[in-house]
């Protein structure tokens, strides 16, 4: 799931939970606050931090290439170009073409079937995909620029 999505740093991780450390050493804080901070910092020590090493990286690739092969067999290109055969997109196109970008925006393209890298190709130069991206990235740098 989520570790596959990440460029795999557990130190950015770490930075997100030393500010969260660093927050709740403030003492004016409210207590709401401050269980929220407790609760986040649970959650990325929990999701992020402990869940990036090489190991469970690898376990969770070896789940995402498992998955898209299978996804890679749904393609019937002589019936039409989407899952299914289809001449339209559907909802799984949707949701598939967006995990197939975002692997290649992390640098994991290596687990995506060619078929599905060819397939991905053909939805990216969609106009409606096109004009839902707006030239952006998956990867949000905080910048709030365009990649």
């Amino acid at each position: 799931g989520k570790v596959v999505s990440f460029k795999g740093s557990p130190k950015l991780a770490s930075g997100f939970a030393d500010a969260a450390l660093k927050r709740l050493e403030d003492k004016s804080i409210s207590v709401r606050y401050r269980e929220a901070l407790e609760y986040k910092l649970e959650i990325l020590r929990r999701d992020k931090v402990n869940a990036l090493t090489p190991e469970k990286t690898q376990v969770e690739l070896d789940k995402a290439q498992a998955y898209l092969e299978e996804a890679a067999t749904l393609l019937n290109p002589s019936d039409g170009p989407w899952l299914f055969g289809q001449q339209r997109p559907t909802e799984l196109d949707a949701h598939l073409v967006v995990m197939i970008l975002r692997l290649q925006d992390v640098g994991r393209d290596s687990v995506v079937p060619d078929s599905l890298k060819q397939y991905g190709k053909m939805a990216f130069d969609e106009p409606s995909f096109k004009a839902v991206m707006g030239g952006r990235s998956t990867m949000y740098d905080g910048s709030g620029s365009k990649k």
